[in-house]
């Protein structure tokens, strides 16, 4: 019997060992990286859900500032100066300030969501801007 029989077998052994440690590895690795898509993913997802309710919720308050603060005893109140106008540049920047997390928040599901996330955040993201437009008082 050769001296080398031991040898070849122990190297046989330690080669498959590592070709078994490296490839539990890249599986690990694999998992890890769809978790953390997953993750992005779902953030990304509650982040426009946030956003979007947000947009609607500041919409909606415009709208009933708007409704309550027309008619006479306000303009009455106005020129008295017992209360002050309503900035419409305040307004808008606080519209625009409100729309800024929407449309991060769509550009991120855009970048990692599925199609149809994608196409459901761009019709949030347009139904939330919609909303947004000036108040009608009816």
């Amino acid at each position: 019997m050769s001296l080398w029989v031991p040898v070849v077998a122990a190297f046989g052994a330690s080669l498959l060992t590592t070709l078994g440690a490296l490839a539990l590895e890249a599986q690990r690795q694999r998992a890890a990286s769809r978790s953390a898509a997953a993750h992005r993913r779902r953030t990304a997802y509650i982040a426009l859900i946030q956003s979007a309710h947000g947009t609607l919720t500041l919409g909606e308050v415009v709208r009933s500032v708007a409704r309550a603060q027309s008619g006479l005893d306000n303009s009455l109140a106005i020129a008295l100066r017992m209360r002050r106008p309503v900035d419409p540049f305040e307004i808008g920047w606080k519209l625009a300030a409100q729309l800024t997390p929407l449309l991060d928040a769509q550009a991120e599901v855009l970048s990692c969501g599925t199609p149809r996330a994608s196409a459901a955040a761009k019709e949030v993201a347009s139904r939330a801007g919609q909303s947004m437009r000036s108040p009608r008082l009816s």
